[in-house]
């Protein structure tokens, strides 16, 4: 009797191990490097701080895949107001060349690699990560960014409930950004290729309870586009004033760069293409009489029409065009342009002439230049 009772607890103890191996297997699909050689060490803080940074990544992922079933995602689309089309779609082929007829998930943002921080914002980190061979570029709130660190400091260490309120505003931008990226598609706007959302009660909390990810490309700084060749600064000029008529005239309202930066553009297989769309304001002034239209003391020249600046947020990109632009545009231009381009540069600081306009005159520089 003795002797069956050892058996049987035996048998007992061979199931429940392969019941826990069984169950290892199916919660944590990670694929993980199997290459036996042994890799060099971190020799530098920022390969460290990656190092770090990409095993929170993935922990925190695993935490939420955890708690939820294998098909599924939890959002609370009632508590952010998410349109539908923000709402998970339905698994595909998982090739990275299917990217354009499907988006990115959880399960596919669990399998990137991050390689290095590319970017840091107030509210942001931008990081570029691989997946499948390919690179791309991932968002994510973190604790170390600029608004994170001045909440946690204001609340302290003691209240664990107003330290996951410091997350709200800054995982509401990127949700805003998201949103934005699946509205505004444009050649001239990074691409989202997906976004992950963790479950709600990480939402407003965490780190990375929000990650999007999108196109990567190289950042660009004024310097950098100075020293490029005339042709090349006018055709992204073009690329710029494309987008900002794009944002004029959008199905979904027009659209004020609140934050016109150089530094939030990157360029793409040789195109120039917005990177940060958090900032952008889809509506216009309202107002009760024309002056509450203008900006400052200047007049743009726009009327207030049923309560509505409706034109200032055009003009006011305009103006920030000028203020980015005009050195560039006027920079080594050629002798046989230099009348028509200062012309044409001075219509736009007087708010003469369009975006649209602006595009065609300037593709006829570049007729001109090529001849």
């Amino acid at each position: 009797m003795k002797t069956k009772h050892i058996w049987r607890l035996l048998m007992l103890l061979f199931l429940l191990t392969i019941l826990f191996v069984v169950e290892s297997i199916l919660l944590l699909p990670i694929q993980w490097n199997t290459n036996s050689q042994s890799r060099p060490m971190a020799k530098s803080r920022q390969e460290r701080e990656s190092k770090i940074e990409h095993a929170m990544f993935r922990h925190k992922l695993i935490q939420a895949k955890r708690n939820r079933s294998k098909n599924s995602l939890t959002i609370d689309s009632t508590s952010l107001h998410l349109p539908k089309h923000l709402l998970p779609p339905k698994k595909a082929n998982t090739s990275f060349s299917n990217i354009a007829s499907r988006m990115l998930d959880c399960e596919d943002v669990l399998e990137m690699s991050l390689v290095k921080r590319i970017g840091r914002g107030t509210t942001k980190e931008v990081w570029k990560a691989t997946y499948q061979g390919k690179e791309v570029a991932i968002k994510m709130v973190s604790h170390s960014v600029a608004d994170i660190k001045m909440c946690m400091n204001r609340v302290g260490n003691q209240d664990r409930e107003e330290q996951r309120r410091c997350y709200i505003f800054a995982n509401y931008k990127l949700m805003k950004e998201i949103s934005l990226l699946m509205d505004l598609q444009h050649s001239n706007i990074i691409k989202i290729l997906g976004y992950c959302i963790l479950q709600d009660e990480s939402i407003f909390g965490d780190d990375h309870s929000i990650v999007s990810v999108v196109e990567i490309g190289d950042r660009l700084s004024k310097r950098k586009v100075m020293n490029m060749p005339w042709s090349q600064r006018i055709q992204f000029s073009i690329d710029v004033l494309t987008l900002l008529h794009h944002l004029e005239t959008s199905s979904i309202g027009s659209f004020l760069l609140a934050d016109f930066k150089i530094s939030q553009m990157v360029i793409v297989n040789g195109t120039m293409k917005l990177a940060d769309l958090d900032d952008i304001a889809p509506e216009e002034t309202n107002c009760t009489q024309d002056s509450h239209c203008h900006f400052g003391n200047r007049n743009l020249g726009v009327q207030c029409s049923s309560s509505m600046c409706h034109g200032r947020n055009s003009k006011l990109n305009l103006l920030s065009f000028f203020e980015k632009f005009h050195e560039i545009i006027l920079k080594d231009v050629p002798d046989t342009l230099e009348t028509e381009v200062k012309a044409a540069v001075k219509k736009l600081e007087n708010l003469q002439v369009s975006s649209g306009q602006l595009v065609e005159i300037f593709k006829t520089f570049q007729r001109k230049f090529t001849k």
